[in-house]
């Protein structure tokens, strides 16, 4: 879990740090037009959060996380 935690933080920061540099939240609320750089951003983030396989990522640490539970459970009575 360590390693997968890590590499989560890591490509959050990545998000969080280009939408904060580029300002495009500002431009949007302030209904500025968006340059060609602001738009690759904004495909950026958006595409990255499209692809991401956290959704799976995380149903696979629940289900994991719960079978241990009840073996342990299990094994213990």
């Amino acid at each position: 879990y360590l390693f997968f935690f890590m590499y989560r933080y890591y490509i959050s920061k990545k998000r969080k740090d280009v939408v904060i540099d580029s300002r495009i939240i500002e431009k949007i609320e302030n209904r500025e037009l968006l340059s060609d750089d602001d738009i690759a951003v904004a495909k950026y983030v958006f595409g990255s959060i499209l692809k991401s396989k956290e959704n799976i990522n995380y149903f696979v640490i629940f289900i994991l996380s719960f079978l241990v539970i009840f073996m342990d459970l299990f094994l213990n009575f």
